[in-house]
């Protein structure tokens, strides 16, 4: 949580971080709550306000400092770019009695070199501060996520009801006579996503068929929908106002499904189930990612624990934490010796895979609050 930043860089021996980042980064909203719009820094001290040093294009809230407010163009153009920036966050050193920096998110290599070479205290530590703070949500983060996940357990209950009409043949879905293809389901729940203030920020997951084996296939949308065979829904959206994002998945049959798929859709959830019991306030990570592929392999799958060159079975890590980013800390793999903590919200998403046949997978967010595991999802599973 933000207010547990202070504490977090005086464990680390952190005097002031800097960070950089450009159009509506996540660091920089989480520090100061501004989007900014182009090029800024946060310099953040212990017992301090972010200061959030970035060009008058728009109002900013909070300890704002401009560039202009340091001369960055004349310094620019009598000594260049980085030396000008270089000025701008000197002043400030000198204004907050900074002495030295640690540096995070993309502040440009040159900058930093530039720094060093002019004896400015400031280097780049391996564990983030601020990525630990954010690892942890507080009310009014976790009252947004719930929100987000809340909208896009609607969209996902509306797409699979988007084919109660359809019909089959041995190989496709159809609608009013014609075949259903995945562009035809995108742009279903786009509009759904629309509606209910959600932003699909880096497209989504609609994989049918053989597809459905490739995890990271995100459709394409001349492709038709298979009947008869897992279609994999991940849906990933962030909401338009509170920028915090959830992470949702299902997997569905359009027609007969088959005994050996409805034997690994229970294995999968079954895996999903077992896990979930596991995980409570300081239980450690690998753990709970090892239990599940200790389940998977009870069930005579592959796992890439067992075989890390495998590419079929349980192929990628259990889940990853989910707020402002749809990918944050904590990740739930086998080498996360972390434990969870008290208001982490996270995805969990087991899933089989068999190239060139079909893949399945379910993913819910779910919130540890209270040492008790909440689901954000309100959605049922089944195929």
């Amino acid at each position: 949580m933000l207010k547990e930043l202070d504490e977090f860089m005086g464990q680390m021996g952190v005097e002031a971080i800097i960070l950089h980042g450009k159009f509506n980064d996540t660091n920089i909203y989480y520090l100061t709550k501004n989007k900014v719009t182009s090029s800024s820094f946060v310099i953040k001290t212990i017992g301090k306000k972010p200061v959030l040093l970035t060009w008058p294009e728009k109002e900013y809230s909070g300890d704002v400092r401009y560039y202009t407010d340091y001369d960055i163009i004349s310094k620019t153009r009598e000594f260049g770019r980085i030396d000008a920036y270089m000025n701008c966050i000197k002043r400030i050193m000198e204004e907050e009695g900074i002495e030295k920096f640690s540096a995070f998110g993309s502040v440009p290599g040159k900058l930093f070199d530039r720094m060093k070479s002019n004896g400015i205290g400031i280097d780049y530590p391996e564990i983030n501060p601020v990525s630990i703070a954010r690892a942890t949500k507080d009310d009014e983060e976790i009252s947004f996520m719930k929100d987000t996940a809340k909208r896009t357990s609607k969209v996902m209950q509306k797409t699979i009801d988007y084919f109660k009409d359809s019909k089959t043949d041995s190989n496709f879905v159809y609608k009013n006579n014609e075949k259903v293809t995945v562009g035809d389901v995108k742009k279903y729940i786009k509009i759904n996503m629309v509606i209910e203030g959600l932003e699909n920020t880096d497209d989504m997951i609609v994989a049918s068929g053989p597809k459905s084996s490739n995890m990271h296939y995100k459709g394409d949308d001349c492709v038709p929908i298979k009947s008869h065979s897992p279609i994999v829904i991940d849906l990933y959206p962030r909401c338009h106002e509170s920028l915090y994002f959830t992470d949702m998945t299902r997997t569905i049959v359009i027609g007969n499904v088959d005994k050996e798929v409805r034997k690994v859709y229970s294995d999968v959830i079954n895996t999903y189930d077992y896990v979930a019991d596991k995980i409570l306030e300081d239980v450690q990570i690998k753990d709970v990612f090892d239990g599940a592929c200790s389940f998977f392999e009870s069930k005579g799958h592959m796992t890439y624990r067992k075989d890390e060159k495998t590419k079929e079975g349980f192929i990628h890590q259990l889940g990853h934490g989910v707020g402002l980013d749809i990918h944050e800390n904590p990740s739930i793999g086998m080498f996360n010796n972390e434990t969870f903590k008290n208001n982490m919200i996270f995805a969990v998403e087991p899933g089989l895979y068999f190239p060139n046949r079909y893949g399945i997978r379910v993913e819910d967010t779910l919130l540890i609050k209270n040492n008790k595991l909440h689901n954000l999802i309100a959605l049922e599973k089944r195929l």
